[in-house]
């Protein structure tokens, strides 16, 4: 469980997903290049979308994101362990011995929202305050003043996170 809370902590805090959003995907969801990663968005058989506008794919350059790499070598790694055939129907986050199966993900949420409250030092944390930072983080820069972004930019983080409504 804590080797999964590691892959999927970066999913919520760099690419804004919700909760069911991340612990839903399968096989056929996440691709990469080694320098890119992206996660489909969409509906399945264990994850319903909140709206239209829901169903997205969110794009990772790993170069300035190194972070989403545990999660690309944890969805990597899990897809190894399955048949061929059977990888792109898998669940990413799924107990050991059932990849099709949605058990334990409650855990992996539990896991991921105790370090998160470790690092802020408040008592009950929730994932989805990652979702509304996220929107914040892309929202705030339309509008600044040309001097504030300028001075934005001499900033170390980088957002290259990129999403798109294409499914």
């Amino acid at each position: 469980i804590l080797r999964q809370s590691l892959a999927a902590l970066p999913m919520y805090a760099l690419g804004g997903a919700r909760r069911s959003e991340v612990l839903g995907l399968m096989g056929a969801d996440v691709w990469g290049d080694g320098r890119h990663v992206s996660i489909r968005i969409c509906r399945n058989r264990s994850r319903r979308i909140k709206t239209r506008a829901a169903k997205r794919t969110i794009h990772f350059d790993l170069r300035r994101r190194p972070e989403v790499g545990q999660f690309s070598t944890w969805a990597d790694m899990d897809g190894s362990r399955q048949q061929p055939w059977l990888r792109d129907r898998s669940f990413v986050f799924s107990p050991l011995d059932s990849p099709r199966s949605a058990e334990g993900r409650d855990a992996i949420a539990r896991s991921c929202a105790a370090a998160i409250s470790e690092v802020t030092g408040r008592s009950s944390e929730r994932l989805h305050r990652f979702r509304h930072l996220v929107a914040f983080e892309r929202v705030v820069p339309m509008f600044l003043s040309d001097l504030d972004l300028k001075w934005i930019s001499t900033l170390p983080v980088d957002d290259s996170t990129h999403v798109s409504n294409e499914a």
